[in-house]
């Protein structure tokens, strides 16, 4: 909130990249960059939440407080994020 003013995060069109851990057909936990799109934005009062659809057919609404943690707005920033998450 910046001036009474909610300010996304990200914009509307803007790449985004969710760390998240899935399951295949031959392996259980497999860390995964999911690339996507920023969709839009809603606020509850309490959260921005960020809405992006995933090249692979998903849908997610994520929270704001997941950037840097869980969803990143960099490639990088996310390939950082999971050899981080492979070392443990």
């Amino acid at each position: 909130l910046a001036n009474g003013v909610i300010v996304p995060p990200c914009k509307v069109g803007d790449t985004v990249y969710d760390l998240t851990t899935v399951d295949t057909e031959k392996e259980l936990n497999v860390n995964e960059i999911f690339c996507g799109t920023a969709q839009g934005f809603s606020f509850d009062g309490k959260t921005i939440w960020i809405s992006a659809s995933y090249t692979n057919g998903l849908f997610y609404y994520h929270r704001s407080n997941e950037i840097g943690k869980t969803v990143f707005l960099s490639r990088e920033e996310a390939e950082k994020a999971l050899a981080e998450r492979s070392k443990e």
